[in-house]
């Protein structure tokens, strides 16, 4: 049976590249130079407390694909959900998983062989900011590729007044989320070369709050309905508020910088953790203005700028 929709192939597909990458990692850290495959590295490897950054790091990647095979998609009218399309998208997440872990692990070796730890982190750095134009692009040209062999639709995917609003939701946030944890990882890293050491945990957990407060205050903003993605509005509004609140989250590290409390020192645990506090309510009022001027200059004050 066929059915049509906007983004259940792209969901399937992401859900295959996050299932697939995952285990590709985690089987290449299992396997020893010399024996070959280990079971015991393979379970260590799954206990280890490496693994949920490694899963949610993937799955922000997952995100990201989600939206660009979304968006690959629409442009050649590719919505049917039948068994051909499904196996031809397995397929071409086969391909696309496999040449993505190979140039990982590539680069992942080099890294590793570097004798300068802040050279390292710089490299790492910069394979976190360029891994996704190269991704995008090989995942542009493996769709033309492979488009001519899917069933397509007649048609293009009608945009109505109940689901455009839901549509420009969804893809705001593939784009943003995936952008924001990476740029957190960036800056990340050149506080650690360049700043104060390593980033307490606390502030992790304050960007994991910035990127659930944008999710719930973006949607208000998406209410006008549009005949056809608007993609320049749509990627102008995630570059100008991943920009302005990576500089939050920028300014929020750099004022909270250490930690100076010790376990036995209550005063100076609860000025930090006091610190701490407004530093989140001042970053997330912050977010939500940000995302409100941002989203609705872009989506509901489009009449001006037609």
């Amino acid at each position: 049976m066929e059915k049509t929709s906007f983004f259940k192939l792209s969901m399937i597909g992401s859900t295959i590249y996050l299932f697939l990458s995952f285990l590709l990692i985690i089987l290449y850290r299992s396997c020893l130079p010399d024996i070959g495959f280990s079971q015991e590295l393979f379970w260590a490897n799954l206990d280890s407390t490496s693994l949920g950054s490694l899963f949610i790091s993937h799955f922000f990647e997952a995100l990201w694909l989600f939206g660009l095979l979304t968006l690959f998609l629409h442009f050649n009218n590719i919505y049917l959900v039948n068994i051909h399309n499904v196996l031809l998208l397995l397929l071409l997440i086969l391909a696309y998983s496999g040449i993505t872990f190979c140039i990982w692990r590539s680069i992942d070796t080099y890294i590793d062989e570097l004798s300068s730890s802040s050279l390292r982190v710089l490299c790492d750095s910069a394979f976190i900011f360029l891994h996704y134009i190269f991704y995008s692009l090989l995942l542009y040209y493996l769709v033309e590729l492979s488009k001519k062999y899917f069933f397509k639709n007649r048609q293009a995917f009608c945009l109505t007044s109940e689901n455009s609003s839901l549509i420009h939701v969804i893809l705001f946030l593939a784009f943003i989320c995936p952008i924001l944890y990476s740029g957190f990882r960036i800056i990340e890293n050149l506080i650690m070369v360049f700043g104060q050491g390593s980033v307490n945990r606390d502030l992790k957990f304050t960007f994991i709050l910035f990127i659930l407060f944008c999710m719930r205050v973006s949607k208000k903003n998406f209410m006008i309905s549009f005949d056809e993605i608007q993609y320049a509005r749509l990627f102008k509004s995630v570059f100008v508020s991943s920009v302005l609140l990576l500089l939050i989250v920028l300014t929020c590290l750099l004022l909270r910088g250490k930690s100076s409390s010790f376990y036995f020192d209550y005063t100076s645990l609860i000025l930090d953790y006091i610190k701490l506090f407004f530093l989140v309510v001042f970053s997330l009022l912050l977010t939500y203005l940000i995302f409100n001027k941002v989203t609705k200059y872009y989506f509901l004050k489009f009449d001006n700028k037609k």
